[in-house]
């Protein structure tokens, strides 16, 4: 039996969109089967992203294929497919016109890869990355959290559907941090001193989310790798480290525009400024909605708060997946990521230069954590 597992993704398949909950259900059933590797090649989906998945798996697996694997709706966008194909359309206009028949037909219904991956996990696995397919067919069936399971020749890939009930770990905050959660893919867990410093401040993160609809895992999360995980908390940019600070001025701007806060309150935070933890915290939880165009609430997907983190940090690294501020420890393919860049001098003014392995998880992997253990 193997004694680690290796689950690896796809270029195309979005790591954040299987779960720690998930993760372990996929290994247990690795184990059960004596396997070592398996490599997701798909995971959710955006509306487009399916159409090009159906599109391609037509073109290659052809129309009856297709037909036979899908419901009603997923049929009409087969049709679609066929409807513009006569038409002449090529490969672009086919794609468009299949995402917009899945946006009017709903992307869920076509597909359970458009879910909400917080409800429920919907994955593809490599069949050529499983050396004893009969084995690791006969691990998922066995295996109850599994709610639906698809293989070839019904479906091209090992299809696993898998809801997500955050009771099932059987966990808190608290209880994590006295047993904090371990899975067979490798991450940088949050540790017990880090969890329980996060449950004790749980009330200033509640309230963050009350005036602004920002999932306090969210500012949690930029808490930690802003503050006490790297900085001194009297630093002027405060515990969520502003740098620069914000004017007064665009401090009563920014909870206008993304807070519930009455005035008096408003110029009562603003006063308070950013160095005060609790304003602090929900000036952090504006800024990240500042930051993308969808509005952030506590069902947001994942990509919608990755963006907000990095965008949160300057957008460095040429994406979100490349940051380690965002990205750190995620998984086994985010491991010591490589800080480059300037940082406020602890030690006087101006900047230091800095080329460092970064050992502290990032902030989109402490969400997840935290998302995880509710």
């Amino acid at each position: 039996m193997p004694n680690a597992i290796n689950i690896k993704f796809g270029p195309r398949a979005k790591s954040a969109a299987v779960s720690e909950y998930s993760r372990i259900i996929l290994s247990d059933i690795m184990k059960a089967a004596k396997e070592a590797d398996c490599l997701i090649t798909s995971t959710q989906r955006s509306p487009a992203d399916q159409a090009r998945a159906m599109y391609d798996n037509i073109v290659f697996y052809g129309v009856p294929s297709q037909l036979a694997l899908y419901g009603p709706n997923g049929q009409a966008v087969v049709r679609k497919y066929e409807e513009l194909k006569k038409l002449g359309k090529n490969a672009e206009q086919i794609q468009a016109g299949m995402t917009q028949k899945i946006i009017e037909l709903g992307p869920d219904k076509v597909s359970r890869h458009c879910a909400d991956p917080q409800k429920i996990n919907v994955f593809d696995i490599d069949p050529n990355s499983i050396g004893n397919r009969q084995a690791f067919e006969q691990a998922v069936k066995l295996d109850k959290r599994v709610s639906k399971f698809l293989k070839p020749p019904e479906d091209p890939a090992f299809h696993l559907e898998i809801p997500q009930h955050t009771q099932q770990t059987g966990q808190t905050i608290a209880a994590a941090a006295a047993a904090p959660a371990t899975g067979a893919v490798e991450r940088l867990e949050l540790t017990k001193e880090q969890l329980k410093k996060i449950a004790d401040n749980r009330n200033v993160f509640d309230s963050a989310q009350a005036h602004t609809g920002v999932p306090w895992q969210a500012v949690a999360a930029i808490w930690t790798r802003e503050s006490f995980s790297v900085a001194p908390p009297k630093r002027p940019g405060g515990q969520f480290q502003f740098d620069p600070v914000p004017s007064s001025q665009q401090l009563t701007s920014l909870l206008r525009r993304f807070s519930n806060l009455s005035e008096a309150e408003i110029a009562k935070m603003v006063k308070a400024g950013v160095a005060v933890f609790e304003a602090g915290a929900i000036f952090c939880a504006c800024f990240l909605r500042m930051k993308v165009a969808p509005k952030i609430t506590p069902d947001s997907p994942d990509d919608v708060i990755k963006e907000a983190i990095w965008a949160y940090n300057g957008r460095a690294y040429g994406g979100a997946d490349k940051s380690p501020y965002v990205m750190n420890g995620f998984d086994s393919h985010h491991m010591n990521m490589t800080i480059r860049g300037t940082l406020p001098n602890p030690n006087g003014k101006g900047r230091i230069k800095v080329v460092v392995v970064d050992k502290r998880p990032g902030a989109f992997t402490v969400y997840r954590q935290l998302k995880e253990i509710g």
